[in-house]
């Protein structure tokens, strides 16, 4: 597996505040997890995409996007 993120800090998406998200490249999904410095305390599925995600970014809100080989930009955004 070869995963890709970064942690949040938006103000959007408040249950991903602090958490790191992350994508596995080959099957596309993402997911967030929180650590307490010695283990993961929590790892949650986000969204399952037929992409292959390259890059994770911030825009100018500090809410995360991410890039695919389509030459798209994505936004997960809160239901």
């Amino acid at each position: 597996m070869y995963h890709r993120g970064f942690v949040y800090r938006g103000d959007k998406q408040s249950n991903l505040m602090r958490k790191f998200s992350y994508a596995d490249y080959i099957v596309g999904k993402v997911w967030a997890l929180t650590h307490d410095a010695t283990t993961v305390t929590d790892n949650t599925f986000l969204v399952d995409t037929d992409l292959s995600i390259r890059s994770f970014g911030v825009d100018v809100n500090n809410e995360f996007d991410f890039t695919a080989f389509d030459e798209y930009i994505y936004q997960i955004v809160a239901k």
